[in-house]
This record gives structure tokens, C-alpha cells and sequence, in this order.
């Protein structure tokens, strides 16, 4: 069985509050680093890799699934095999996205649902994978979902890594 790695995407740059740049918010620069790192590394070589990220985290691994890393003024890396993207409005995708895990709840209170929604059935219609995992109530920032019907989800996204 071929070996995947995961890696989770936050942000974990300083941002002040003056307006700036979508790109200079995003620490995608941070984020190719990491991939570059794992993607060179000979004790690494052979294997996929995932990006996984909620929220902000999500949109930067969507722009990252899109545009690839050399976008962000970073190396020019494979994409990933597949992203979980978990509760982020996000609606931009290509038609060379990688196969995507998306999870929702519905009583999300940041995010617009039936965005997710048109998002998902743009994305299948352009004949990209989508496993899409909507939930009643789990709120904003669901992590593993523990104490909603959420919980569990993190296994479905795994399974859907591991298929791929």
C-alpha cells in the first residue's frame, strides 16, 4: 500500500489590521516551504501528499489546490492528491483541482451554506471528485466534531485520502 503524508494548513503569519494584499494575508510562501520540505525529503520520496485546512486554513489550501505553489512566489511543486477542506465559503476552483473532501454544517454561522453547496455541484459538473459531508449541527469551527452529528467526519476524510 502506498504511503500518503498529511499536512494540516493554518495561518501562522502575524497580520496586522491595515488592508493588504490577499496574498500577503495568506501565508502560502509558509505553506510551499512546509510541502517543498516534505516533498524533497528523501525519507519522503515516492510519496503523495494531502492538504488539510479549516476555515482560513481551507480557503489557502483552495488557492493553493487552484493556482499551484509557484503562484505564491514559492517552487513549483506538485499538487496535491487530494485537499479536505472543512467549513470556509470558498468558491473558486480550476478544472485541474485535485479530488476534493469538503465538510459544512448547517448552522454555521460564518460560513453561507448554499455557497458550499453551488460550490460542490460546480465542481462535480466540471468533473472534478467530491466527497461532500453536510451536517445539522455542528457550528462554525467543528473540529472533530465531538458531541454533534460531525462526529466522525474526520474518518470519512481519511478513507476518502486513502482511496486516492
Amino acid at each position: 500500500m502506498e504511503t500518503n503524508i498529511a499536512m494540516t494548513v493554518g495561518n501562522t503569519d502575524k497580520i496586522s489590521n491595515e488592508k493588504r494584499n490577499v496574498k500577503e494575508i495568506y501565508p502560502h510562501i509558509t505553506t510551499n516551504d512546509s510541502v517543498r520540505h516534505i516533498v524533497n525529503h528523501p525519507a519522503f520520496e515516492g510519496f503523495g501528499y494531502s492538504l488539510w485546512g479549516s476555515s482560513a486554513g481551507a480557503r489557502m489550501v483552495g488557492d493553493i489546490a487552484e493556482n499551484g505553489t509557484a503562484s505564491f512566489g514559492g517552487y513549483d511543486l506538485n499538487k496535491p492528491r487530494i485537499v479536505v477542506i472543512a467549513y470556509t465559503g470558498h468558491t473558486s476552483f480550476s478544472e485541474n483541482y485535485p479530488p476534493a473532501f469538503i465538510t459544512v454544517s448547517e448552522d454555521d454561522g460564518i460560513v453561507h451554506v448554499p455557497t458550499v453547496d453551488r460550490r460542490v455541484e460546480n465542481m462535480r459538473n466540471a468533473g472534478i471528485e467530491v466527497e461532500y459531508r453536510k451536517y445539522e449541527n455542528g457550528g462554525h469551527g467543528f473540529g472533530l466534531g465531538v458531541g454533534t452529528d460531525a462526529e466522525g467526519w474526520l474518518e470519512y476524510a481519511i478513507q476518502f485520502w486513502e482511496n486516492h
